[in-house]
């Protein structure tokens, strides 16, 4: 699955919180609260909320998701979730994720996708690998001004034919 399916544009958001979701000082409540925004966008159903935050976060605490030049891509499979769904913050300012690099984290993809789906699974972290390598992708999703505009950088970028 690309980004630009998995990650509608009212799925895009530029600094955080954007809601009344508090604030993180953590990457442990920034997980949580991405999942919360996913749960108050009814994309997650009320009552597994606090099952799903508890299973992105013990993925997170096998390893960590930041793969380094400050992206992020907790991510975790789902029981009882209908469809894949996921979420995209651009973090100007930056979050401590324990990345490799040791970069602060500024761009994170939260992938939830349902349980035992993991050719699904694989394919879309795969995607999403390919697609933060682009070249110059972070600089320009730090510069767009709206979730549209990285919808779209993103989206082109999917869209463009490989050379093999």
């Amino acid at each position: 699955m690309k980004v630009s399916q998995l990650v509608p544009v009212e799925q895009i958001c530029i600094g955080w919180p954007t809601s009344n979701i508090p604030g993180t000082k953590s990457k442990w409540e920034f997980i949580q609260s991405m999942v919360g925004f996913l749960c108050e966008a009814h994309k997650i159903k009320a009552e597994h909320c606090q099952a799903v935050i508890n299973q992105v976060i013990e993925r997170e605490k096998s390893m960590t998701t930041a793969i380094g030049h400050g992206i992020a891509i907790p991510h975790a499979s789902i029981p009882r979730l209908s469809k894949p769904t996921g979420l995209l913050v651009i973090l100007p300012g930056g979050i401590e994720f324990e990345a490799i690099d040791h970069e602060l984290v500024r761009i994170a993809i939260l992938v939830l996708l349902p349980e035992k789906d993991y050719k699904k699974h694989i394919q879309t972290l795969s995607n999403i690998v390919d697609l933060t390598s682009f070249p110059g992708l972070q600089e320009k999703l730090l510069q767009a001004n709206t979730p549209g505009e990285i919808w779209k950088i993103i989206a082109e970028i999917e869209n463009t034919p490989k050379v093999k």
